[in-house]
């Protein structure tokens, strides 16, 4: 019994004793405060990432399909209501191509020039696979990841910071009565 009282005795001590890396004194004036939470919202607004890529015989013909298939592209988005703030060029790229094996010889004719553009369009949650729909009919051939996002991240953060700062704070106000001192709220 004794044996087994002092077996618990030294767990307890090394335990607490290797648990100690912050010393709080009259020389060492440190505050920690760990905090850690996490919070979920539905998604307000998503960013969708629209694009269209064409080859052409020339850099000239490659360039001006891109440019009109562009041109229904946004008109459709901004005939949708969608605001011009809303649409982003991400891409804009015009290049030679980089000849497949796997074509055939007459696409690899044809295909000497690529281009490609693409846009980021910020729409409200509920109206975003409508918009890919009308963008893809419009002649958009890529469609990317949404990025789904709330309309005020840091509205979230408030929220996370009331859970989070009572308890330490009463514990700081501790503290600093315990050292006689007092450092602002």
């Amino acid at each position: 019994m004794r044996f087994l009282l002092f077996a618990i005795t030294v767990i307890a001590i090394t335990g607490s004793l290797l648990a100690q890396d912050i010393q709080v004194n009259r020389q060492n004036k440190t505050i920690a405060v760990t905090a850690d939470e996490s919070t979920t919202a539905d998604a307000e607004i998503a960013v969708l990432a629209i694009g269209y890529h064409n080859y052409g015989l020339t850099q000239d013909a490659a360039f001006k399909e891109n440019v009109r298939a562009a041109e229904r592209v946004t008109n459709a988005l901004l005939d949708a209501k969608v605001p011009k703030t809303n649409i982003e060029t991400e891409k804009l790229r015009l290049t030679r191509t980089e000849i497949d094996e796997k074509w055939t010889p007459d696409m690899k004719k044809e295909r000497q020039f690529v281009a490609e553009q693409s846009w980021h369009v910020s729409v409200s949650a509920s109206e975003a696979q409508a918009v890919v729909d009308l963008a893809v009919r419009a002649g958009a051939n890529e469609v990317d990841d949404v990025e789904w996002n709330v309309a005020d991240p840091l509205a979230c953060k408030p929220k996370q910071a009331e859970r989070h700062w009572p308890k330490p704070r009463l514990s700081l106000i501790k503290w600093q009565k315990g050292w006689g001192r007092s450092w602002g709220n």
